[in-house]
């Protein structure tokens, strides 16, 4: 079968020059950055209680 030979762009035209990741992969990265420990930005004390035993090494109040 012989194609058309129309090609479709979308976006802007611009190249593609990154691969896109897997949800895995972005999920162990995001891991990766984390594992220090997270600063939390709460609004109230139950936030900040769900923040701690969470893990977060930090937890401030937004005001």
């Amino acid at each position: 079968m012989e194609g058309t030979g129309v090609v479709a762009v979308y976006g802007n035209g611009a190249a593609i020059t990154e691969a896109k990741k897997s949800p895995l992969s972005v999920k162990v990265d995001l891991a990766q950055m984390l594992r220090g420990g997270v600063i939390m930005d709460v609004i109230n004390a139950e936030q900040a209680r769900i923040a701690e035993e969470a893990g977060a090494c930090a937890v401030t109040k937004q005001s």
